[in-house]
């Protein structure tokens, strides 16, 4: 991007190799053509659907980092339940894919700061959700990992309290 090209997109020379107007090459947001005000506009609603879907996120995950802390062999058994359900194995793909896909279509934002955790949940939110419709049977497989090997469960509690901490810390308090 030449010099002329990054002041009229409104992106600093120096950071014109982060043109925000691109988060793949594929992927255009809003105007390519847009002025320094527009882009501004479109970082601010961009912060805001950020901070929202951080609060929702934050909160889910830290709840559930809890719970399976204080009720692993509860949650061991909920598990055991959910996989001998294919409705509700299927309806619990159709509900992520649903939740991946409005993610990935309102925020599909590929920076290097706290922002991009949701687009991974997004994402994250999508596979799931294939994988849940398209292989039912492996999800119970899968499941198997968790009662055989109880440091999975553990291991998965850690990650989700810490991913819920940093979703609330920035959704509620550093946004």
């Amino acid at each position: 991007m030449s010099k002329k090209d990054a002041y009229l997109s409104g992106v600093s020379p120096n950071d014109a190799s982060l043109d925000t107007r691109y988060f793949f090459a594929f992927l255009p947001v809003y105007g390519y053509n847009c002025n320094k005000a527009c882009l501004t506009a479109d970082r601010k609603a961009y912060m805001e659907n950020s901070l929202f879907i951080a609060r929702i996120f934050g909160i889910c995950y830290l709840v559930m980092g809890i719970g399976l802390i204080f009720n692993r062999k509860n949650l061991l058994q909920v598990m055991d339940d959910f996989c001998k359900n294919a409705a509700l194995t299927f309806l619990a793909g159709l509900s992520a894919l649903v939740v991946g896909v409005v993610i990935i279509l309102t925020h599909n934002i590929w920076v290097a700061n706290w922002t991009v955790m949701i687009t991974i949940i997004g994402w994250g939110g999508l596979i799931k959700g294939i994988w849940m419709i398209v292989f039912p049977d492996s999800v119970y497989k899968f499941m198997e990992g968790y009662r055989k090997n109880k440091n999975l469960l553990i291991v998965h509690s850690a990650v989700a309290l810490i991913f819920g901490a940093v979703l609330t810390f920035f959704g509620f308090f550093a946004g």
